[in-house]
């Protein structure tokens, strides 16, 4: 199987990832995570749809029905408003009380003693170790990308979108 460009991109993207989480630069490493799942959703999508229903559609499918998460489709996008739009957990959904705000632990915290901390203030939220997501992502575009070459058309598709797409060329 020949790695495309746009691939490439995202295994740098899921490396940089990784080595944000293990150099503790957490926020870096979530922005890069929900800048991912957004244009991967974006690049995949095939009817023609734009926006928050293809991020959480491809979430739903995904990530989430085969890896699955303390969390929705909905928290998970309500979480990347909430971090790329204002840097904060939370979004007009987690107001709102559309969506659960995420709080997150990373290494060897646990997510149980978060989630009791977060329980005892009364908050709108669960918590959610940064691993599991990266995990859910990156195994979840494994999936899609096995599913894409599958089918031609799809393939098609895909391979005229990542034409518009920056990619970094090896030398």
């Amino acid at each position: 199987m020949r790695i495309e460009a746009y691939q490439r991109t995202y295994i740098e993207i899921l490396d940089t990832i990784e080595q944000c989480i293990k150099d503790r630069r957490i926020i870096t490493s979530l922005i890069l995570l929900y800048s991912a799942i957004d244009s991967f959703s974006a690049l995949v999508e095939t009817d023609g749809k734009k926006g928050r229903k293809v991020f959480e559609g491809w979430v739903r499918k995904w990530m989430l029905a085969k890896y699955p998460l303390n969390c929705n489709e909905v928290d998970i996008y309500s979480a990347r408003c909430g971090l790329l739009h204002v840097q904060t957990p939370e979004s007009d959904l987690s107001q709102k009380k559309e969506a659960k705000e995420l709080h997150y632990c990373y290494g060897e915290a646990d997510t149980i003693i978060l989630q009791i901390a977060i329980d005892r203030n009364e908050i709108n939220a669960v918590a959610i170790k940064i691993e599991d997501l990266v995990y859910s992502f990156r195994n979840g575009m494994a999936d899609c990308l096995n599913d894409i070459y599958q089918d031609e058309q799809w393939q098609k598709s895909v391979k005229v979108k990542s034409e518009k797409f920056f990619v970094n060329i090896p030398k």
